[in-house]
């Protein structure tokens, strides 16, 4: 019956393997903010009826009010109206090339003056003597 009806909507029956909730991550993932916001929070429903109309706002609010960290922020129903990755790609490139610049912004900033002691350096010996090791074998045989 089930096959039968699948069928006649042009669609293709997948099953998860047994313990596998990462074969179907993204669902497992959905029923898990179900469970932990709707269900668990709400605990015994009246009835049948209240439980479907429930999580029926539920899921219209998860889809269209709820932003998602994995969509940039943006509701599922926002991407789906869009329909089209190119823009999720822009603005992640956009994302990207704003901490870029503020990265080379930071790098090229002019050093701060610091002492020895604030850099780590031992006191009393010049950098060329901290540095190249070799210059120090005469205090070391000594």
């Amino acid at each position: 019956m089930t096959q039968g009806f699948f069928q006649q909507l042009e669609t293709e029956l997948s099953f998860a393997r047994v313990r596998c909730p990462t074969d179907n991550a993204i669902t497992e993932r959905f029923y898990g903010s179900l469970k932990q916001e709707e269900v668990y929070v709400v605990g015994n429903y009246p009835d049948e009826r209240a439980a479907r109309e429930e999580m029926e706002r539920y899921i219209a609010q998860y889809n269209h009010r709820r932003s998602h960290q994995a969509l940039l922020n943006f509701t599922p129903g926002y991407v789906q109206q869009i329909n089209n990755k190119t823009v999720l790609w822009q603005e992640r490139q956009a994302l990207k090339r704003t901490a870029r610049d503020r990265r080379r912004a930071y790098w090229r900033q002019a050093p701060r003056s610091l002492s020895g002691k604030e850099m780590g350096g031992c006191s009393g010996r010049n950098q060329k003597e901290i540095v190249e090791y070799r210059a120090n074998m005469e205090d070391v045989f000594e």
